[in-house]
């Protein structure tokens, strides 16, 4: 439990959500609480409920997706029912699975600052922040591109830099790497852990189907499961759950999976390896 005098980024409690043509509800009797800064992996097979948890979170359900929410979502101690789509989305910021569904504007110089222009932002602050932004995310050399004729991977960085720069508290991630090749798989996840070493105090949430990945940069990891939360831990012990894992058809990390069958026949003592250098020096150790 938090402490009693934090405000947490995310509190969800008893929550229920059906869509409005569903006869039975997508997500169930969610509990959850997200401390400010925290970087969480989210898990799950397709049709869980993933995406619309964090539809939740970012006010699109069932604010622009109608359904029956029941239960309460607290954004900073702020019920998200009580507050609007525009008042959300300057706390919490959510970047889709499909970048092409994000982007609006031909140049990715004009993409970036789309969102402050809207704010009303004065023309220097903007320059400013897309200067910012555009280098923390390394793509200040793609200024003057034609946004449609990115690569997969730059175009989800354009799409995670234009929400970067209105500067939200709270950053959702829904599957950002699904349609990308390894290389802006990694271009991705690296350019999110530098934006969790830079600020601190941001709130990340990343929903992915690679879920070595996810071990390795997150530090937990919720698996949702027929609309419920199966399983809320450190990575180091999110993979200790493997009946519950392979229920869901979650596989482990190869590494994990070896050191979690060798646990089993109590030849491995200790933590759950994530990586092969983790297995290594735990299997030298044991």
């Amino acid at each position: 439990m938090s402490d009693l005098n934090e405000v947490l980024a995310i509190k969800i409690e008893n929550m229920s959500f059906a869509f409005s043509s569903a006869s039975e509800p997508t997500l169930k009797n969610i509990n959850l609480e997200v401390k400010k800064g925290e970087l969480i992996g989210l898990v799950g097979p397709t049709g869980s409920g993933k995406t619309t948890l964090l539809n939740i979170i970012a006010g699109v359900s069932p604010h622009y997706y109608p359904g029956n929410l029941q239960g309460k979502v607290s954004i900073f101690g702020k019920s998200s029912l009580e507050m609007s789509m525009a008042q959300i989305s300057i706390e919490v910021g959510l970047v889709m699975q499909d970048p092409d569904s994000q982007l609006f504007n031909l140049f990715v110089r004009d993409e970036v600052i789309w969102g402050l222009e809207n704010l009303g932002v004065p023309r220097e602050k903007i320059a400013e922040s897309r200067t910012a932004a555009t280098k923390k995310f390394r793509i200040n050399h793609l200024l003057d591109r034609i946004t449609y004729d990115l690569s997969g991977g730059e175009k989800q960085l354009t799409a995670i830099t234009s929400t970067f720069v209105m500067n939200p508290k709270i950053l959702l991630f829904d599957n950002p790497t699904s349609a990308l090749d390894p290389l802006g798989t990694q271009m991705v996840f690296e350019s999110i852990q530098q934006l969790h070493r830079d600020d601190p105090d941001v709130t990340i949430i990343l929903n992915d189907d690679k879920v070595q990945d996810l071990a390795v940069y997150t530090e937990r990891m919720w698996l949702i499961d027929g609309g419920e939360i199966k399983i809320d831990a450190k990575p180091e012990d999110f993979f200790t759950n493997g009946k519950i894992l392979a229920n869901a058809r979650i596989n482990m990390p190869m590494v994990t999976q070896v050191a979690y069958e060798l646990s089993q026949r109590g030849l491995w003592k200790g933590k759950l390896p994530l990586s092969v250098e983790q297995f290594k020096h735990n299997f030298s150790a044991t």
